[in-house]
């Protein structure tokens, strides 16, 4: 039967038909296909017909004249070379060809060459009265027969067309057999009745050869229908893989609100009764989190976009983190966790830390779950193999309930649970374990268990890994680098209200001065006109988002500011998110919810990337952000120097009044007070030029909306403070613009 070659780097054409399913129609790929199995069969039988023609010659020598076989020798191979040459012409535009009709006449002379030379034998080498040498043109002609129809013709038309020359020789035959009597007269009986039965052999070939066209077509058919599956399956993992990315961000970015105000919640005056909510909370949020990490890894695994990195770590604080990280729970149902290393274990080795984290926090996380009393147990080894490696071991044993027997053999399979029972009492989504055997296979290891019910579960896991090479001399380690980072000015760009708060609160409490845009154009301008040591970017924002808004930044005229280094903070979770920040001109990329260990590491390094500089503090004119020179000079022009300092004055009192007022009024809950409050504030400040204020009014206007009361306390205070800053600043500018003389005192700014 024919088939399509399947070794070495040759293309398969047959593959190209299912790209064109969508706009040719399916008969006409159906003849398309049928076509090209002839010719990738015909290619492969190439070798197979001069041989018989020699064979054939060699035969035929015997009792006809050798010139005249040798030509048909020659005749012969020469047909199947044109046909070669045409065969592989068309194969070799077979994927981008879409009709067959051009091809089928010429493939159809190509293919049917071979058989009327075939048919001349007896011309070349007619056997006379040699009874012997007619029967062996018989079986000659029906041995091509079966050599070129037999599986070798899967278009219905080359099939009939190839069984003329042939039938009508073997009819040529036939006659001569009959017309040829014997010593006696009689026509040669045995001869007669094998030629006779030789006319049913093209019978039987062409009806297994039709039956090779049909299952041929039957194949092309699957092979299409396999392709539209595979087409549809790969849209929709395409369009699961879009809605997890959108799920991802969408969920992460409010994760970023709420767990970072919960955090900043218990580190203030709580009730014990009030603690206990925003801790219960914050685990919610800290377990909500785990479960749409683990559905992000499982696409990722699906998407074959998982990465695994192979860096120096080391062994004793990756333990004892999966321990500190575990103590509480195990505590909390006064389990012992231990850790026990072998003898020799080495402090540092070769692999993907990350993911052999979250692996072990899996397996020590189900060993507490389903672990009433007792002990967890987490036992780590290396061994020496045979070449050289060595191979990490851990087993994480339990005293707990054990794995059910009906349910080992599902229990790396994806969203499987040992029973409802289970997961009615001890929750939790079955993606864990399959997660962590994808990972551990991802790194060349194996994962396993023995469990026995009631007598506790051993997991365990190897990898193959080497000892890192000696680090060093003077080599700084990062973590320890990123302690000493500097307070710096720092432009946080970000559209939600509530991880605007969680960012300015998180920065400001290690030394930072922060600054705070919506949007990325905002972002531009203030990076333009002010002085930053640091941008925290966010990469979805309204108009321009976040990549466009770094592209601009890297493009500004003054040099010093278009060095500013920049940081992603996105919620979106794909290693390639991480390439579009850096080809925009980011030097960072952290995601939500923002760790605060994390967030600082990532400034670290773009700040030391881009120099470690930081604006000199006798230059640092803070106001050049927040306060628009141009519009003041508008103001100033229309107002007139007498008139200035009481203006200035009045404005002045009037900010730090309004955001007492709006404070006030969000601390009684009169939101309608606090809106207008934040209205008029809003006014004040766009009038004279605070971009900075302004802005942060429109904030607070947003929050009364949307926002939670305690994130409108926050902006309420904040506001407060930022209004007396331009108080402040106004009155400064004043003197300034009095030439360095200070205003009367019946109008100086309080």
């Amino acid at each position: 039967m024919g088939r399509p070659p399947s070794g070495g780097r040759r293309a398969d054409p047959l593959e190209a038909l299912g790209r064109h399913a969508e706009s040719v129609p399916r008969e006409q790929l159906i003849e398309l296909g049928q076509l090209i199995l002839m010719a990738l069969n015909h290619r492969e039988d190439a070798w197979l017909v001069p041989v018989l023609t020699a064979v054939v010659a060699g035969g035929a020598a015997t009792w006809a004249p050798w010139p005249a076989v040798a030509g048909w020798a020659l005749l012969s191979v020469a047909t199947v070379g044109v046909s070669q040459l045409a065969l592989h012409r068309f194969l070799a535009q077979a994927d981008r060809l879409t009709d067959s009709r051009p091809w089928l006449r010429l493939l159809t002379t190509a293919r049917l060459l071979p058989s009327v030379v075939w048919s001349l034998l007896p011309l070349f080498a007619w056997p006379g009265d040699h009874v012997a040498g007619r029967f062996f043109l018989i079986l000659v002609l029906g041995a091509a027969m079966a050599l070129r129809t037999s599986g070798t013709a899967p278009h219905p038309l080359v099939l009939r067309l190839q069984l003329v020359p042939p039938a009508l020789a073997l009819l040529v035959l036939t006659g001569t057999a009959l017309a040829a009597p014997d010593a006696g007269g009689h026509a040669d009986a045995p001869g007669l009745a094998l030629v006779l039965s030789s006319l049913l052999y093209p019978v039987f070939l062409y009806r297994m050869g039709r039956q090779t066209c049909l299952r041929m077509r039957h194949m092309l058919e699957l092979q299409l229908d396999l392709t539209a599956a595979k087409r549809a399956a790969d849209q929709a993992n395409g369009a699961k893989s879009g809605f997890l990315a959108t799920l991802s961000h969408e969920i992460r970015t409010p994760m970023t609100g709420i767990l970072g105000l919960t955090q900043l919640l218990l580190e203030t005056g709580l009730s014990m009764r009030q603690r206990d909510y925003v801790r219960t909370v914050h685990e919610s949020g800290e377990s909500l989190l785990a479960i749409l990490n683990d559905v992000l890894d499982l696409s990722k695994v699906e998407a074959g976009k998982l990465e695994i990195e192979r860096t120096a770590f080391d062994t004793g604080p990756l333990l004892d983190g999966v321990r500190n990280l575990m103590a509480g729970r195990a505590a909390e149902k006064g389990l012992d966790l231990q850790i026990r290393k072998g003898p020799g274990f080495p402090e540092r080795l070769m692999g993907d830390p990350l993911r052999l984290r979250q692996v072990l926090l899996n397996l020590v996380g189900n060993a507490i779950k389903f672990t009433e009393r007792g002990w967890v147990r987490i036992s780590a080894s290396a061994d020496r193999l045979a070449d050289g490696r060595l191979q990490f071991g851990i087993i994480v044993s339990d005293t707990g309930v054990g794995v059910p027997e009906a349910a080992q053999g599902r229990l790396f399979e994806t969203f499987s649970q040992a029973s409802a029972e289970v997961t009615r009492r001890y929750g939790g989504s079955g993606l864990g374990l399959a997660i962590a055997k994808q990972l551990i296979q991802a790194m060349g290891g194996e994962i396993g268990f023995h469990s026995r019910p009631g007598d506790g579960s051993h997991f365990w896991f190897t990898i193959p890994t080497a000892e890192p090479e000696a680090p060093t001399a003077g080599a700084m380690d990062p973590q320890a680098a990123a302690i000493a980072l500097p307070p710096l000015a720092v432009l946080v760009v970000e559209d939600v209200t509530a991880n605007q708060v969680v960012l300015d609160a998180l920065l400001r409490a290690r030394g930072h001065k922060v600054t705070v845009a919506a949007d990325g154009a905002a972002a531009v301008r203030l990076v333009a006109r002010g002085r930053f040591d640091l941008v925290l970017m966010d990469m979805q924002l309204p108009g321009i988002d976040g990549l466009e808004a770094a592209r601009r930044i890297r493009a500004l005229p003054d040099a010093t500011r278009a060095q500013v280094p920049v940081v992603a903070t996105t919620a979106n979770t794909d290693a390639a998110d991480g390439g579009r920040c850096l080809a925009a001109g980011m030097d960072g990329f952290v995601t939500k919810p923002l760790r605060p260990e994390a967030l600082v590491q990532a400034m670290h390094q773009a700040w030391m990337a881009r120099g470690a500089r930081v604006w000199p503090e006798e230059t640092a004119a803070e106001g050049v952000a927040q306060l628009d020179m141009r519009q003041m000079d508008t103001v100033a022009q229309a107002i007139g120097p007498h008139d200035m300092p009481e203006f200035i004055a009045i404005t002045a009192r009037t900010l730090v009044e309004t955001a007492e007022r709006f404070l006030e009024k969000v601390s009684g809950g009169d939101l309608p007070g606090a809106g207008q409050a934040a209205h008029t504030l809003y006014g004040v400040a766009a009038n004279v030029g605070l971009t900075g204020l302004s802005a942060d009014a429109r904030r607070a206007q947003q929050a009364l909306r949307d926002d939670h009361p305690e994130i409108q306390r926050a902006l309420a205070t904040r506001l407060r403070e930022n209004a007396e800053e331009a108080a402040d600043m106004l009155g400064r500018w004043l003197v300034e613009w009095l030439g360095g003389q200070p205003p009367a005192t019946d109008s100086a700014v309080a």
